[in-house]
């Protein structure tokens, strides 16, 4: 209960006896986080405030202003968002994401720095933030089309078969956005992959009505790019962060190092092909350099992945490990290794659910 509680940011000394069952508020708080949205109204009166004076916001911990993400990516971190948050730096420079996925970090603590910049390989996802940044209403007109329509195994297959025609086509537009914000809202695991040829391949979810997209997400993350003046690049790691400067944070969050016990298609991708142990040297290598240029840099490695952790064996870096955090997370998460190794380019910062990891 008490991790719980630590995921949810919920401040536990604010409620009396007067006020709601503990568990019981836990237990609302965790669905409505789900959700990404509270309604104060509805709170109040299921959890059945006294007359006394309670701070929602400070109840929920800010939980409203929290931007959720469009899309759910390969390899996301919300299971260790509270972490992360804890090891990051506030610079006064840039923030930069070269790995940016569904953006679970960039979208929760970006607003922290004056300017984002954000990257990834796969042209779909970057053409979809683009889209929303740019042309918000008119892909919510085309999302809205598509959310009205019957899902059925013979739809879902229809027009996955759609959209893969213009992956093939090399066709970046509005209605390439809308088809895969949508296939990933209907596929099984609801989670957006492709095949080693690039294209989408998850069968469908098997879901008649299947929650529709919500419209006001697309909204948030539209003001949320703009607002921070986000810097789209469809490109590698490395050129992503090429100009990041002393004062700018930089994070990394790589596919996993590739197995020989895992077919092929089910290996980390990195856009259409493996992420293999020459590309994490080369990114090793890279938070080397901008170590020189006295950017702050932090990374996050699967814990079990050993020969990922000696890359950064360097005695100026430091590791830290976290534990996967409790069974409300394992629950709700398609979590297969037992933690996560994050390492910084500075000082620990004080966080109690951590430990120094041995080198």
């Amino acid at each position: 209960m008490d991790n719980i509680t630590d995921i949810h940011e919920i401040d536990s000394s604010l409620l009396t006896d007067e006020h709601v069952d503990y568990a019981d508020l836990i237990t609302k708080t965790a669905m409505i986080a789900d959700n990404g949205k509270y309604d104060e109204t509805e709170c109040s009166k299921d959890f059945e405030f006294s007359s006394s004076n309670i701070n929602i916001d400070e109840l929920f911990g800010g939980l409203r202003k929290y931007v959720k993400p469009f899309v759910i990516w390969p390899g996301e971190k919300s299971y260790l968002l509270k972490e992360l948050k804890s090891y990051m730096l506030k610079c006064d420079g840039r923030y930069f994401e070269p790995f940016v996925g569904g953006g679970t970090l960039f979208f929760d603590s970006g607003s922290e720095h004056k300017l984002s910049v954000i990257g990834d390989v796969n042209p779909q996802l970057i053409n979809a933030y683009i889209q929303i940044r740019d042309n918000p209403e008119d892909l919510i007109k085309n999302i809205e089309r598509l959310n009205s329509l019957w899902c059925t195994d013979e739809q879902y297959n229809e027009l996955k078969k759609r959209y893969n025609r213009k992956v093939m086509s090399g066709t970046s537009d509005i209605e390439c956005a809308a088809l895969m914000i949508w296939l990933s809202r209907h596929c099984r695991g609801e989670c957006y992959d492709v095949g080693n040829d690039g294209l989408f391949y998850p069968d469908w979810n098997c879901k008649l009505n299947s929650e529709p997209i919500d419209i006001e997400t697309i909204r948030s993350v539209s003001d949320y790019l703009r607002k921070q003046k986000t810097v789209i690049r469809n490109c590698g790691f490395e050129e992503t962060c090429s100009d990041a400067a002393e004062g700018d944070f930089v994070y990394f969050d790589p596919p996993d190092d590739c197995s020989t016990e895992e077919p092929d298609w089910m290996q980390p991708k990195y856009g259409a092909r493996r992420f293999t142990m020459s590309d994490h040297k080369r990114l090793a290598a890279l938070v080397m350099e901008l170590d020189k240029r006295k950017v702050k840099v932090m990374v996050s490695l699967p814990r079990n992945f050993y020969n990922l952790h000696r890359l950064y064996d360097d005695g100026h870096f430091n590791k830290f490990s976290v534990n996967l955090m409790n069974s409300f997370v394992k629950r709700n998460c398609n979590i297969s290794n037992d933690g996560d190794i994050i390492i910084t380019n500075y000082e620990e910062p004080t966080f109690e659910n951590s430990e120094q990891a041995e080198k």
